[in-house]
Parts: structure tokens; C-alpha cells; sequence
């Protein structure tokens, strides 16, 4: 499972706790601030353009899988995650809507 920073509910968020996506960001954030391409040889731009490529593809999979969960749960208010409530500011006709 996962967490990202506080915007889950307590419920979601204790049962998630063994992978913080906020924790991901950063390290990849200070990865992508600190690698220069213009100072790697051939060899060492190839590698490091071949790990991100591995992750993209696998991220692209999680992203399209947690659209559809997303997109399921919006679609039926009594969902798992819904639970027949809105978020916050937002009527249940508005979530139909979104849907």
C-alpha cells in the first residue's frame, strides 16, 4: 500500500503506511536537480537515461490502474472508498458529474 502525506484519511493512511509516495518525489526530485547530462560520458548518460525509462513504464501502469480504481469509485457513491460521502466542498451531484 501507500501514503501520500496527509491528504488520505486516517483510515486509508494507517492502513497504508509502508510506502510514502512524498518520500518518492523528493528522492527523484533531488535526483533529477543533481544529475547533469552534460558531464556524463556516453556510457553513463545511456545508463541513467535506462533506469527512468524502466520506472516511467511502470508508473504509466500504477497511474492507468489507480485512474480506473479512482474512476470505478467515483462512479458508484457507495463505493469502498466513498462510502456514500462527499469530499469535502462537494455535493454528490458534483462528484456524478465529475465521473
Amino acid at each position: 500500500m501507500f501514503e501520500y502525506g496527509h491528504d488520505m484519511d486516517t483510515e486509508a493512511a494507517a492502513a497504508s503506511g509502508r510506502w510514502n509516495l512524498k518520500a518518492v518525489e523528493t528522492v527523484v526530485g533531488g535526483w533529477c536537480d543533481q544529475i547533469n547530462p552534460d558531464l556524463l560520458t556516453g556510457v553513463q548518460a545511456a545508463a541513467a537515461a535506462e533506469r527512468p525509462a524502466v520506472l516511467n513504464r511502470r508508473l504509466a501502469a500504477k497511474q492507468a490502474s489507480m485512474a480506473a480504481r479512482a474512476a470505478d469509485c467515483n462512479a458508484t457513491a457507495s463505493g469502498p472508498l466513498g462510502r456514500g460521502r462527499s469530499r469535502p466542498g462537494r455535493s454528490p451531484a458534483g462528484r456524478a458529474a465529475v465521473a
